[in-house]
């Protein structure tokens, strides 16, 4: 074999080589995820509980640039999964993930990589069960509105118990996504079905979409375009463009991050049937189409909708009716479906550690009981710290701030930058200077944030 198509790999004890060729061959277990289902585990990654604040996010730098940052964002994450794309297939076999990557190059430097990813997914599984026992919990309030304040079937407690023992445990526990493919669909359906009342209520008169602001002021209509009561306005000015560096400073990160989901690539591959790099990309590109569509659609709606007075919490602004509450569900099913996403590369991380450095062998009896263990207590951890309401923000922000980027950018550009030495310098491996200079750039500007803010 051509020296030139092989990898030096510090994984193995005895240093072996790993050919260019080896390619899908070496699976473990069944791939089942189809290539819709790609699309919409990918989808559903990307578009989280952010989507909620583009409006706002847009609000403070004009639409114009919001939508610009938005597609250019677009185009250097896609560009950042296409390289992770491309080391999967190069490794091969359905075992794949960000770790196993990293030792590759280095076992030292792959603890570091899932220490980074560990953090960031696990801080995010987190809040987003948090969030979504919340939005659940107020939306049978509604539901149900002669309910004791302290019943116990409307408590964030009960909801916080329901899901996790009902979706977030039971999805988080296969080793592979097939089954998430579906519940993501579903999750699809509940985004658009928010992002299109969004950009109804961007069409309605002021005193249609203020009414919550009217029950503030104790008024029940107000006159004009802008809804003043007072010399309070519930609609504010839109400007295409907002010259304001330091809120342009802070949205950059927003942005960036808004289609974050290179730690779940490896699980979405490792599922993937027929897997090639064609197919793999092009259900990477339609998901990120779709999601900046999503993405532009509910900015532009909600900021029209408000204008400068938009709050980072749109659907708690919009009127308290049956509509609003629904798409208040469906955002809490979509957080709750999540979750095992973000719990899938989580569990993988600590797993292959726990396996590598106590020389377990995984196939073992012993290496499935530890592996149902590490799910078991991972799950644990989050339901303790989301009901115990553990004050968990600067970890949050701090492992935001130093993972993310790197996770996005940085770490796909080192993998692919060393694992393709064979290429020489080839386009795929020039883009790789700036996709890490950008990657450091945006940690930079989030520790700096991070400092400023606190």
């Amino acid at each position: 074999m051509d020296s030139s198509k092989k990898i030096r790999s510090t994984y193995f004890s005895d240093a072996r080589e790993i050919p260019q060729e080896q390619g899908v061959n070496h699976d473990v277990t069944a791939r089942k995820g189809t290539w819709l289902g790609a699309i919409l585990n990918t989808i559903n990654t990307v578009v989280g509980i952010g989507v909620l604040t583009f409006p706002f996010a847009f609000a403070r730098i004009g639409w114009i640039l919001g939508v610009v940052l938005l597609v250019l964002s677009c185009i250097g994450s896609w560009v950042s999964i296409h390289l992770l794309s491309k080391c999967a297939f190069l490794i091969g076999g359905d075992q794949t993930n960000f770790g196993s990557t990293a030792k590759l190059i280095n076992k030292h430097f792959a603890v570091c990589v899932d220490v980074l990813l560990v953090l960031l997914l696990l801080a995010v599984a987190c809040v987003y069960l948090g969030i979504s026992a919340n939005f659940f919990a107020e939306s049978f309030q509604f539901i149900i509105p002669n309910a004791p304040a302290d019943a116990w079937y409307i408590s964030e407690t009960f909801f916080l118990t329901l899901i996790t023992v009902t979706v977030c445990a039971p999805l988080s526990y296969p080793k592979k996504v097939t089954m998430l493919q579906y519940s993501s669909g579903l999750a699809v359906v509940f985004i658009v079905y928010t992002v299109g009342l969004t950009a109804v209520y961007a069409a309605m008169p002021a005193d249609k979409v203020c009414q919550r602001f009217l029950e503030s002021h104790n008024r029940t209509f107000c006159e004009g375009d802008h809804c003043c009561v007072n010399g309070e306005c519930c609609v504010g000015l839109v400007y295409p463009v907002v010259w304001n560096f330091s809120a342009f400073m802070q949205a950059i990160p927003l942005f960036i991050n808004a289609f974050t989901c290179q730690p779940q690539l490896f699980s979405i591959y490792n599922d993937l049937r027929k897997p090639t790099l064609r197919r793999l990309d092009s259900a990477t590109s339609i998901a990120f189409v779709v999601c900046g569509v999503l993405y532009i659609v509910m900015g532009v709606s909600g900021y029209v909708t408000y204008g400068s007075s938009v709050t980072s919490d749109l659907l708690g602004t919009y009127p308290l009716n049956s509509e609003v509450t629904v798409a208040r569900l469906g955002i809490a099913f979509v957080l709750a479906v999540s979750y095992p996403l973000l719990m899938h590369p989580t569990r993988d991380a600590v797993y292959q550690n726990i396996v590598y450095f106590g020389n377990v062998d995984p196939l073992s009896k012993f290496g499935v009981i530890i592996y149902y263990v590490t799910c078991t207590v991972l799950v644990a951890i989050t339901f303790i710290v989301a009901i115990i309401k553990v004050k968990i923000d600067v970890i949050l922000t701090l492992s935001g701030a130093v993972s993310t980027a790197n996770l996005m950018f940085t770490l796909p550009a080192v993998f692919y930058w060393f694992l393709f030495k064979h290429e020489g310098y080839s386009k795929h491996r020039l883009a790789c200077i700036p996709i890490f200079f950008l990657g450091v750039f945006i940690c930079i500007v989030n520790i700096v944030l991070w400092i400023v803010i606190e």
